[in-house]
This record gives C-alpha cells, sequence and structure tokens, in this order.
C-alpha cells in the first residue's frame, strides 16, 4: 500500500478505455467526483453518504479527505495527514492512523466530518495493519491492530483488551458486531467471538483471501485460487460462484461486484492492480450463466485501483491513480433499495457485546 512518487494514469482523452459507457445507457455513463493527481490509497463509504478517502501525493504524504455523497457540497474536505479511514455509521466521526508524529509510529485518532475534534485515542504502533481501525457497527468501539496483535478499545478512549495475538488483515466485523471476520498471517480466513475468544477457522486446509460478511450476517463470500466461493456460516457449506480475483456485495446481497485484475500500475511496492469491474445479480444463491464468452454480468469499469459501493447501493465508487474518483451507477434489482435500506438499519441498530469491551482492571 505504500507509495514511494505519483503515479499518473493518462485518461483525459482514454476515458473508453477505463470505463464501459454504453450511449444507450447515459444514466450508467462515469461522472467524475473528485480529480486526484496522486495514489488514491482507501475509499470508505458510511451510511449517511459521508465518502473517506487518503490520497499519497508526490510528496510521499498521506492526507485524509472527506465528500458528501448526498448532494450537499462537491469539494472534498481535507482533514489532515493520515491513513486508512473508516467512517462511523452515523457519519459522526472517522478513525484513522495519524502517521504525521514522525518516528515512524501511527497513532489511532479520530475526527469529527468537519475537521475538528481532534482526539488522538492512545494507542499507538509500527507497520499499522491494512483496513484497519474499523468502527464497530454501532460505533462503540474500534478495532485496530499493531505488531503484536489484534485489539479492542471503546470509541472514547480507556483501556484495551488485545483479542488475539494474530495480526489480522482484511478485518470486518458481523453486522450483529458480535464476530469479526478477518485474514490470519500467511493466508486462510478465520472468525472470532469477540465475547467469548473463540475463533474458527473456515479454511483449514486451503488459503483463501477476501473475505466479506453478507448484509444479512448468513453468509460470506471469499476468494481462492481466482475463483469466488459463498459460504453458509450455519452449514460451512460452500458454493463457487464466478471466476474473479476479488467481490464485493452490494448492500442487499442481492448482487456481487467481480474484479479481476487485467494489468499493473507503478512497480514494486508501489504497484496496484489494474482491476476491471463487473456487476451481477444472484440469481439463485449464484449469478447467471456466461454467454459464451467466458464473462457473467455488466462491465462497469475497465480499470480502477479502489472500488467501493456507494451508500445508497444503486452505485460503485472507482478511484483511478493519478485521476480522480468516479461514480458510476449500478442496475437496480427489483426491491434491491428496500432490501438494502433493511440491512443498513439492521448494521445501524447492531449493538456491541458489552462483555467484548475491555474492563478496567481490578484494584
Amino acid at each position: 500500500m505504500n507509495a514511494s512518487r505519483l503515479l499518473v494514469v493518462l485518461v483525459a482523452s482514454c476515458l473508453g478505455l477505463i470505463f464501459a459507457a454504453p450511449a444507450a445507457h447515459a444514466d450508467k455513463r462515469p461522472s467524475k467526483l473528485v480529480p486526484i493527481s496522486g495514489l488514491v490509497r482507501t475509499l470508505n463509504a458510511d451510511a449517511e453518504g459521508l465518502l473517506a478517502y487518503s490520497v499519497r501525493g508526490s510528496d510521499k504524504v498521506n492526507r485524509l479527505f472527506l465528500l458528501d455523497l448526498t448532494g450537499g457540497s462537491a469539494r472534498p474536505r481535507e482533514l489532515g495527514q493520515g491513513v486508512g479511514p473508516d467512517v462511523a455509521n452515523d457519519g459522526s466521526e472517522i478513525v484513522f492512523y495519524n502517521d504525521q508524529k514522525g518516528d515512524n509510529l501511527f497513532w489511532v485518532t479520530t475526527i469529527n466530518p468537519k475537521g475538528e475534534g481532534l482526539f488522538d485515542i492512545g494507542v499507538q504502533g509500527k507497520d499499522p495493519t491494512s483496513a484497519l481501525p474499523l468502527f464497530a457497527p454501532d460505533g462503540k468501539a474500534i478495532i485496530y491492530a499493531n505488531s503484536e496483535g489484534t485489539y479492542i478499545i471503546p470509541r472514547d478512549g480507556g483501556y484495551t483488551r488485545r483479542i488475539t495475538t494474530t495480526v489480522v488483515a482484511d478485518a470486518s466485523w458481523s453486522p450483529d458486531g458480535k464476530q469479526l471476520l478477518f485474514v490470519r498471517k500467511g493466508g486462510g480466513i478465520s472468525t472470532l467471538d469477540l465475547v467469548s475468544g473463540i475463533s474458527r477457522d473456515l479454511t483449514p486446509n486451503f488459503h483463501g483471501f477476501n473475505p466479506r460478511w453478507a448484509p444479512d450476517g448468513a453468509r460470506i463470500l471469499y476468494t481462492h485460487e481466482l475463483k469466488v466461493y459463498i459460504m453458509d456460516m450455519s452449514t460451512g457449506k460452500r458454493k463457487e460462484v464466478a471466476d474473479a480475483d476479488r467481490a464485493e456485495w452490494t448492500h442487499s446481497g442481492l448482487g456481487l461486484l467481480l474484479m479481476k485484475q487485467r494489468g499493473l500500475t507503478g512497480e514494486g511496492p508501489t504497484a496496484r492492480p489494474d482491476l476491471e469491474v463487473r456487476w451481477v445479480a444472484l440469481e439463485g444463491g449464484a449469478p447467471p450463466e456466461d454467454d459464451g464468452g467466458g464473462e457473467v454480468g455488466e462491465l462497469i469499469a475497465k480499470r480502477a485501483h479502489e472500488v467501493v459501493v456507494a451508500p445508497d447501493g444503486k452505485t460503485v465508487l472507482l478511484g483511478v491513480i493519478g485521476d480522480g474518483i468516479y461514480k458510476v451507477r449500478l442496475d437496480a434489482l427489483q426491491g434491491e433499495k428496500e432490501a438494502g435500506a433493511r440491512a443498513r438499519s439492521v448494521r445501524q441498530s447492531a449493538a456491541t457485546p458489552a462483555a467484548a469491551l475491555p474492563k478496567a482492571p481490578a484494584p
């Protein structure tokens, strides 16, 4: 994820090489939200329509920005220096790794959408793990990791509890706030019950990557050897559904974004995959059969580097190195808007179990 120099993508006259925009579907044409001249490192959208992202410029500094996707100001607000932002579901705060204090230390810090109320939670470490820190669904707790393990801490600071000595990657909370889904060091997917501390190895005999909870919490998806699988969490049974490097659920759980790597931009540790992005509806739990050409679904983008489903469930946000952040409409399924709204409501109301939060040591 680190970048040592500015990576430039020549797109001014080549949008057709990056996005699929059929003339017959004007509403699906890409709309540039923000021009960016550096490396888009993180995109994260919350349920209130706020997009937080970090950009690494040619000066090798990581800067945080916040953009209102609901029709407010079209200009992003710069929040300061940091990386890895996550937005609370109620839109009230952003948590991130604050790397501006030097000495290669990363502080877990929160800030409000106005760029005020900067608060160092009081924990620090070196070599932060990708995709962390993360707010709990109700925003009352934060998960973060350092080289010594993974921890949970109340949102307002206080005592920290190490929940595992494993340095987790690509982690996400379950929709009910009771479990953590993550990739173990070296590969393989596990869940961790935040109350009992019991872990469950979901891929004991093989490596899996890019795990994602379904909005209903009953299924997960993950990738293994360039194939996407959906697993029923009650039975452990899995089903292969598509060929792709990674995938994301739509908010309703009735569709998938499939991403295939078609090349690289940059070299060495700064290289980022060029992702072709397709959207498919799930029919009977799987995408429809391909049309004979080896591909399924509707082509959304031929080249993107960061991908996230927007809070409205009807659009996808795409970060393109050296160019900007784009918004592209998805085809909405019958009833998807209502199903997506229910899924988001469940996520916002899920309470962090009190037993999972750290307690003060006995006197």
